[in-house]
């Protein structure tokens, strides 16, 4: 999937009305509030868009949450991408949306004690990390977790082609294929701007521990 990051301001909203009818983008405004002003749009945009979202000390991740369920309601909301530091800014945006309980504030300003929280999005919202440097969809945890989980499927595959019991043992070992499997795999997955030595180090560390 391709995202469009599309800046603009907030005296552009009727071009952007325009933009977003013609194709799908991800909306960041550079001077006002993102969230209010897609929300002011409601009744001019039929087609689906993203929302670019920056976290801060001052909006945490609870508040951006509340503020999509909020703008879900409103627009064909599709698509968010959260800018943080890191990708747990994410994962937490993402418990906000899945929950109706009283949500908690705190920022530079003030803190909110059990405030009032939005109902879920009425569709699914796939929400993005980006960290500066690498945009992450939570769908890459399927294809992390994928090669050592087949890997162990192939091999009781075998076990049964071979007659071979699957016994404690056999079954101790699979896991500790699956979870080493899946710490090489983050690792690949997530060190690509590693140094060439660090990749060769554990590739290397891997076949000779295997």
């Amino acid at each position: 999937m391709t995202l469009v990051r599309l800046d603009v301001r907030f005296a552009a909203l009727d071009a952007l009305v325009e933009e977003v009818n013609r194709r799908h983008v991800v909306v960041a405004l550079s001077d006002a509030d993102t969230v209010v002003a897609l929300g002011s749009l409601h009744d001019r945009v039929s087609g689906p868009l993203g929302v670019w979202l920056e976290l801060s000390d001052d909006y945490s991740a609870q508040m951006a949450g509340r503020d999509v369920a909020t703008l879900s309601w409103l627009v064909a909301l599709d698509t968010v991408v959260v800018s943080a530091a890191s990708a747990e800014a994410s994962a937490q945006v993402v418990e906000a949306l899945l929950t109706n309980d009283e949500v908690n504030f705190t920022n530079g300003v003030a803190t909110l004690v059990g405030a009032y929280n939005r109902p879920a999005p009425p569709a699914p919202i796939a929400v993005w990390s980006w960290d500066g440097v690498l945009l992450r969809h939570g769908g890459d945890a399927l294809r992390v977790v994928a090669s050592p989980a087949l890997a162990c499927v192939g091999t009781l595959g075998l076990f049964g082609w071979l007659g071979q019991a699957v016994n404690l043992f056999s079954t101790f070992a699979l896991l500790l294929v699956l979870g080493i499997g899946i710490d090489y795999a983050i690792f690949l997955r997530e060190g690509r701007t590693s140094p060439l030595s660090s990749l060769i180090a554990v590739l290397v560390s891997g076949l000779v521990i295997e």
